[in-house]
């Protein structure tokens, strides 16, 4: 199985990046592309438009999302491991999904797999009511853009006071969503 991993936090040693290794590590045997997002370059959507006129093709060229696109649209699973910032995205991870409009514009989504998305994202403050529903909306919304079907979503609160590896609760939906991914317990694997 083909996974696009995203490591989605602008902070290189924090608690998502202990974390994403964790899962990561977990399904070695798979064959898995890595995205860091302190580690490539993608520039923010200008809303030109551009990829409607001119479907699968960005405006933007110098940047790594002509790669990116080639991952989201050939893989067999997106997993998004990140921190919430405010309900919501750190600004490079959001980006990333900006530039998804090209894949939103396209007529013809036939030529891309049917595959799987998991996404487990972390909150640093204490818990508070609806902390991961603004991230859910989007994906609700973005993950059908690439074909994508949900397989599990994991929300670990209050990480600033007890970290990842800590939440007995939040690691054993980790670990949980990470079995489901290997054994293939979800309707995107294999197509």
């Amino acid at each position: 199985m083909k996974i696009l991993a995203i490591m989605g936090s602008n902070n290189e040693t924090g608690n998502t990046i202990r974390l994403y290794d964790y899962i990561v590590d977990r399904l070695s045997g798979e064959e898995i592309t890595k995205v860091d997002v302190n580690k490539v370059r993608i520039e923010a959507c200008i809303g030109c438009d551009y990829c409607l006129d001119h479907q699968g093709e960005c405006i933007i060229k110098n940047d790594d999302m002509e790669w990116i696109y080639n991952e989201l649209e050939h893989t067999d699973l997106v997993l998004i491991v990140s921190p919430v910032y405010f309900t919501s995205f750190p600004s490079r991870l959001k980006a990333l999904i900006d530039r998804c409009q090209m894949l939103y514009n396209l007529k013809d989504r036939s030529g891309i797999n049917h595959k799987g998305f998991a996404a487990v994202h972390i909150g640093g403050s204490r818990p508070y009511p609806q902390q991961f529903e603004g991230i859910k909306g989007v994906y609700k919304y973005w993950i059908p853009d690439f074909n994508a079907e949900m397989v599990g979503f994991v929300g670990i609160p209050g990480t600033d006071a007890v970290k990842p590896e800590e939440n007995s609760e939040g690691m054993a939906e980790v670990d949980g969503l990470i079995e489901k991914i290997k054994t293939g317990d979800y309707y995107g694997k294999g197509n």
